[in-house]
């Protein structure tokens, strides 16, 4: 259930072994961001009503959970560049019944950031599914990507969009993105690398920061 970054300066092939997993597991998780993965050889559906997590006697579901302030009930995973793997962004993981527009799954072989208010323990169970109960919502669903790149090539992005409440604070820079400018949405003095509305109307508005590093900056 633990997840890692890797940077090597060319390819390079790893030897993994392991025995596969099928049954239940949990992933203990520390105040701030962890880096988790799945162990499973499917993808796992990201689904607030499924997934559970535990603290001390008590088992909640994600949805409950980020709701008592445990956790926060989104995901950030990184993605490379096919044409330079040495860039990538960072994409927004969430419920897709709530978000149908974004990735709504935890792949084999990848890792991802969450982040806990407390410490507690992730409850993943395989093959989780579940009836799409909102489908209703993706015709009025939607999601805009806006980056803003620098110099080199390497950036940063932020989402913003419709479909449901959602206000996720920026994952922890990657190696590639420590020098390049910094794109942020600003609500309520506090700012976010996604910030999506469940309604929109003529009066609703984004406020976008760049933030870009000292010209002098190596």
């Amino acid at each position: 259930g633990e997840g890692y970054f890797l940077r090597v300066p060319q390819p390079v092939e790893l030897n993994l072994s392991g025995l596969p997993v099928s049954g239940k597991i949990e992933i203990p998780l520390q105040t701030g961001w962890n880096q988790i993965a799945s162990p499973y050889l499917a993808s796992l559906r990201w689904n607030l009503d499924t997934v559970r997590v535990k603290r001390g006697n008590q088992t909640l579901t994600l949805r409950e959970s980020q709701q008592a302030g445990w956790v926060d009930d989104y995901l950030w995973s990184w993605r490379q560049d096919p044409q330079n793997p040495l860039r990538g962004r960072y994409e927004l993981v969430y419920d897709t019944n709530l978000l149908p527009s974004v990735k709504g799954e935890l792949e084999p072989w990848r890792a991802y950031w969450l982040y806990a208010r407390q410490p507690c323990t992730l409850v993943l169970f395989p093959n989780t599914r579940s009836a799409n109960r909102r489908r209703s919502q993706e015709r009025h669903s939607w999601h805009l990507r806006v980056q803003a790149v620098g110099t080199e090539g390497v950036g940063s992005e932020a989402v913003l969009g419709v479909g449901c409440t959602l206000r996720a604070v920026s994952p922890p820079d990657a190696y590639a993105h420590q020098q390049a400018p910094q794109l942020l949405l600003r609500n309520d003095d506090r700012y976010y690398s996604a910030d999506l509305r469940s309604e929109f109307s003529h009066a609703t508005r984004w406020q976008l920061e760049v933030r870009v590093p000292p010209a002098d900056t190596p």
